[in-house]
């Protein structure tokens, strides 16, 4: 088993540091995005003190809404030396445009997500183990068609806990 979960990561920071370093964007930036131009599969990495490799599935539903799944992988203290993390939340389209909510999981409060020029906007909100307001908020902006950016920043009782930086290419189909 830790073979083959470091043999998963390996290939995906492998093609996630192979699609992201040294590309340039392939067009000018997005103006205005719909939740269909974020649609498909992406890769990417941070380049931050600790090295994180993810991947993100965004899949519009014919009702307005979509389903966000993502996956993340870093050092960790797990037997075989790697920390696995994943979400997926389901967003029901709201009488707002642009604005989605989300069904969240027992240990968080509610989930939203916005579209405001190319970038998509999640805020979840939950508590940490120690029953303090936890926030994160994940901005994907869409560079072009190819390429899209995450700044993420997690928030614990109103102070700054972290933040990462990452980048991402979209999978071909």
């Amino acid at each position: 088993m830790a073979v083959m979960r470091r043999a998963v990561l390996v290939g995906i920071v492998a093609a996630a540091l192979a699609g992201c370093a040294g590309k340039e964007p392939a067009s000018g930036p997005v103006a205005e995005a719909k939740i269909d131009d974020f649609a498909g599969s992406w890769i990417g990495s941070s380049q931050e003190e600790v090295q994180r490799a993810s991947a993100v599935i965004v899949e519009p539903r014919t009702d307005g809404g979509f389903r966000l799944f993502w996956r993340n992988v870093q050092a960790g203290d797990g037997a075989d030396g790697l920390e696995f993390r994943e979400r997926e939340l389901a967003f029901q389209p709201s009488t707002r445009p642009n604005f989605w909510t989300a069904t969240v999981p027992a240990d968080r409060a509610y989930a939203t997500a916005s579209l405001s020029g190319p970038t998509l906007t999640v805020e979840v909100v939950g508590a940490t183990k120690e029953g303090k307001v936890e926030r994160q908020l994940y901005r994907r902006t869409l560079v072009d068609t190819t390429h899209l950016k995450l700044a993420y920043t997690r928030e614990v009782a109103g102070q700054p806990a972290s933040t990462i930086e990452a980048e991402f290419i979209r999978k071909p189909a």
